[in-house]
């Protein structure tokens, strides 16, 4: 065989051989790619459930159902009864049932909160008050579940209809010394305040009005009535541009007080003069 015989049949070897490599590589490419393309399908189909899955998912209720709030819905439940005789049987069992519930958890405030509105759709108010101040001291400064602010509300309010009470019956003298009494309970009831506010009006009694207004504003600043009667008592004083301050602050409040626009006019003419 000649050189250039020999050179040729090389190179042809050369070539096929160089063709063979090549398409197995065109073909391993080929599966590497399938099989890349199924490895993305499977996650698509992964994402897509998973997606689907964060979208529709929900938490758990977790229903923790205790002695006391099953005794307190059953009273809460009581009281919408229209019939009244089974109205009073369902109070007095819930009530029995919270009352032998404080017997085994005395020192538990939610307790002692319930029995407070429990006594108090009776109008015994001792007995309300009492469990109420203890569900605040038990309670007083906790952030979680607590009552001790609503048990204060209810107590404030509590106080407040045996005060009127009292009032209603002429009984001035009475409602001061309760209302004293509740304000030492609640002092930064705004309701409490203003209503001490006013009796001390009544008396003259300026400095002791203007005091327990103010701490009625501190607790309710939008009240209207209130923000009246403070430039009612710096316009005794002869406090004019005080006064009308207040009465422009109350009409912002409210700009239909009629007291308050009368007020405002009556002390600006004071002042021009």
């Amino acid at each position: 065989m000649t050189k250039s015989k020999k050179k040729k049949s090389i190179a042809q070897h050369t070539s096929r051989s160089e063709n063979k490599e090549l398409s197995t590589e065109i073909t391993e490419s080929q599966e590497t790619i399938k099989l890349t393309k199924k490895q993305y399908i499977s996650l698509s189909v992964f994402a897509v459930f998973l997606l689907l899955f964060l979208l529709t998912w929900k938490e758990p209720e977790i229903k923790i159902s205790d002695d006391w709030n099953k005794s307190a819905l059953k009273l809460d439940s009581a009281t919408r009864v229209q019939d009244p005789v089974l109205k009073k049987k369902l109070i007095d069992e819930s009530g029995t049932e919270l009352i032998n519930l404080s017997v085994k958890y005395p020192k538990h405030a939610r307790v002692h909160f319930y029995l407070g509105f429990y006594y108090s759709l009776f109008g015994n108010w001792d007995l309300s008050v009492g469990h109420y101040k203890t569900c605040i001291q038990l309670d007083s400064g906790s952030t979680i579940n607590s009552v001790w602010d609503d048990a204060e509300k209810n107590m404030a309010s509590d106080y407040l209809k045996r005060v009127n009470v009292k009032l209603a019956a002429q009984e001035k003298n009475e409602a001061k010394l309760l209302l004293s009494r509740a304000l030492a309970d609640v002092p930064t009831s705004p309701k409490l305040c203003e209503l001490m506010g006013h009796l001390m009006m009544e008396v003259n009694l300026l400095d002791s009005a203007l005091l327990y207004y103010s701490r009625s504003l501190n607790a309710n600043p939008n009240n209207g009535d209130v923000l009246n009667n403070v430039g009612v008592i710096y316009q005794r004083v002869n406090k004019f541009e005080i006064a009308a301050e207040y009465y422009r602050k109350s009409l912002q409040v409210n700009p239909n007080q009629q007291m308050a626009s009368e007020n405002l006019r009556a002390v600006t003419k004071l002042i021009k003069h």
